[in-house]
Order: C-alpha cells, then structure tokens, then sequence
C-alpha cells in the first residue's frame, strides 16, 4: 500500500489534474491523505478573530482534511475511489485500487501532543503511514522543494533535510521528531514534478 499525501492547497492547481491522473493509471493500491488547504487557513484566520482554543483549532482542521478529500473524491469521478473512515476499512478488494483516508478518528475530546499548530496533515499523513504499514509516503507540496540533483533520491528524506524543510516551513513543525520512527521511506515532491513522480509509483508496488 501507498501513501499519498496531497496539499489542500493544490486544489487550485491546474496540475493536480495529471497527478491524479497518473494515480488511477498507474493502479497501485494507495491511500489520498488530504491537507486541509484553504479550508484550514479560515480556521487559523477565524481562531484570531473568534478567539477559540488549540484543541477546537486543531478538530476544525481535521473536518477541513475532511472536504478537502470529498473534492479529491469527485475529481476522480470516472474511477472507483472509496473514502474510508478508519484504518481497517483498507481492503485487497480488486475493485478499489484508490483510498481516500477520512480523518475524523483524529477528531480529539482532550488536548494531546497533535492538538497544536505545530502538529498539521504532514505529521498526521505520517501517523496514518505507519498504522497501515506502508511502503512508501510521498508527500505533494505545492512549492518548490530544495534539491542539490533532480532525481527522486534527492527528493528523499533523511533527518537532516526533514529538519530543514521544517525550519523553512514546508513541513510542519513536529514532522522532524515523527519521522525518527519512521521505517519506510518518504519523499516530498513538488507538484510542478510530475516525471519524478510517476517513476516514484512505478518504484514501488
């Protein structure tokens, strides 16, 4: 199983069109984890004016993960997509190749770690990963991603370049201590890459 993390923010993006494209052609059993983009960016401008907490922020954000996949779901009308609501709805069923993750498990009663600004879609896309034992998160940005080569091993994480690309904001900032656990690869990618990322898909299973 793969996992696909897709900025809310490419919405807009002309280009997502040919991302999703190559998602449903290339037919790898994969999951859509959704950002929150625009949708979220009203929650964080809402929290100043209407002075609500972190922990109501924070479940705001996740309902706006929540649209930003029922959008994702009917630009791949023509195609059998599924939203599943938690992990274990993940099946092998041959008709369904494309998941998109609902996340309204992430919806919290309590504050916690992840209940902060500090924690977004990148950390939580993280954590979905590793429960559902993926081979590979690939993370779409719709900015540029600083890189020494073009190829996709330099589109590669390490702990180095995670806590760089926190410290320049295009991942959040809990994502450099979540990735310490991780066991399986992660790329972030720019939407302007779509070369890179269809051999991405076709590197793995």
């Amino acid at each position: 199983m793969l996992s696909i993390k897709i900025g809310g923010s490419l919405l807009g993006n002309r280009k997502l069109t040919n991302f999703l494209k190559i998602i449903v052609q290339e037919k790898r059993k994969c999951v859509l984890i959704p950002g929150g983009g625009v949708f979220a960016d009203t929650v964080r401008q809402q929290q100043q004016e209407l002075k609500f907490d972190n922990l109501t922020a924070h479940n705001l954000s996740v309902l706006s993960m929540l649209k930003v996949g029922y959008i994702l779901k009917d630009r791949i009308t023509k195609n059998y997509c599924q939203i599943v609501k938690i992990t274990n709805q993940l099946s092998h069923s041959e008709k369904c190749n494309i998941y998109i993750w609902n996340p309204e498990q992430e919806i919290c009663s309590v504050k916690n770690i992840y209940t902060n600004w500090s924690t977004t879609s990148d950390t939580i896309a993280l954590k979905v990963s590793r429960q559902i034992n993926s081979e590979v998160l690939i993370i779409i940005k719709s900015c540029e991603i600083p890189s020494e080569q073009k190829n996709n091993q330099s589109l590669k994480l390490n702990e180095r370049k995670a806590i760089e690309l926190s410290k320049i904001n295009i991942l959040d900032k809990a994502f450099p201590h979540a990735f310490m656990e991780c066991l399986f690869p992660v790329y972030v990618i720019s939407i302007n890459q779509l070369k890179l990322f269809k051999e991405l898909l076709r590197n793995f299973q």
